[in-house]
């Protein structure tokens, strides 16, 4: 029993070894994907063909439809064995200098192995500026986790910076960083360019701005474009900010009912569409005010005398119990009589 299993796995791991040897993946592929030149500098794209049957295999670049003859393919043939055979890796290289405006266009590189076609193909921008796409607006609910991810055609591998413009007008750039650091506020991830938003709150409803930071020689280059991204319709008066709406109704209603009780008031004096009545009001509450002034004058004067004619009485009181001040040598020494 123990011998037939081994004899089977011996026969499985050939059937694997020959599959893998015979069969192993062929691919394409062109880098950059996208690219983004200033006119007047040059556009360079590599065309790879991977695992390829045959070191002859050609390899062509074109433009739109129409075969592109500048193409450079002395390049090494690296081989990869695969037991007894050889797999290879062609390369291609199609070089444009100087590029203009007429160069911008997608281009295809083709090959053809055992009557099967391979092809990739890459996006050529004649521009200072970086070309990508992005969503004007997007809704979240809070505690949503959120991602903006720019569908960048050139500069894949350039820095973005993001700003937040909040209800409140205030500017705050978020953080340029990777997404394993331990932090649950809005971000930049470093490693793709995207807007990570971890845990969507009320204050991070706003105006986003994106701006790629590109180069284009020497000579940096900056492209923005913006998006909104608010709360979820569905959460309205979920913030505080929003909360705050009832109050202030209420005391508008408040304002508005006490207004109703005065004009009540004046109705019952007969005079409501009457400017008198407004007079009336005024001069009577004019004249309550006045009478209050004028009683807490009278009655602080009337302190501020009792209290004088205290100090005096003490004053003469404590001059007769004096006996230096009441006797004849006060009399002859300060020609008081006492």
């Amino acid at each position: 029993m123990d011998s037939c299993k081994l004899q089977l796995m011996a026969l499985l791991a050939v059937l694997l070894l020959k599959t893998a040897i015979g069969t192993a993946a062929t691919w394409i592929s062109i880098i950059p994907q996208g690219v983004c030149v200033a006119p007047g500098d040059h556009i360079q794209l590599d065309c790879t063909l991977r695992a390829a049957s045959y070191n002859d295999t050609r390899l062509s670049f074109y433009k739109g439809s129409v075969l592109v003859n500048n193409t450079n393919h002395d390049f090494p043939k690296l081989c990869r064995r695969r037991g007894s055979r050889c797999k290879w890796d062609l390369t291609a290289r199609l070089t444009v200098d100087p590029a203009s405006a007429s160069d911008e266009d997608v281009y295809r590189c083709e090959a053809v192995q055992d009557g099967r076609p391979y092809t990739a193909s890459a996006t050529v921008f004649v521009q200072y500026r970086s070309e990508f796409q992005l969503p004007t607006s997007r809704v979240a609910d809070l505690g949503e986790s959120v991602t903006v991810l720019l569908d960048r055609k050139c500069d894949q591998l350039e820095p973005v910076s993001v700003t937040r413009t909040g209800k409140d007008g205030v500017v705050k750039v978020l953080p340029y960083r990777y997404g394993r650091e331990d932090d649950r506020s809005a971000y930049v991830d470093k490693t793709y360019g995207a807007l990570e938003i971890p845990n969507f709150k009320c204050t991070d409803a706003g105006y986003y701005n994106f701006t790629v930071m590109a180069r284009r020689g020497f000579e940096p280059v900056s492209t923005s474009k913006s998006m909104y991204i608010g709360l979820n319709a569905s959460c309205e008066g979920c913030c505080p900010e929003d909360a705050t709406v009832a109050p202030t109704r209420k005391s508008t209603a408040n304002t508005q009912a006490e207004t109703t009780a005065v004009r009540g008031v004046i109705e019952k004096l007969g005079c409501a569409e009457n400017n008198t009545a407004y007079i009336v009001v005024i001069v009577v509450l004019v004249s309550a005010i006045a009478g209050c002034v004028v009683m807490i004058l009278y009655y602080r004067r009337k302190l501020d005398l009792t209290k004088r004619n205290q100090t005096e009485v003490n004053v003469e009181a404590n001059d007769e119990a004096d006996p230096l001040k009441s006797g004849p040598n006060y009399t002859e020494m300060t020609g008081v009589s006492v």
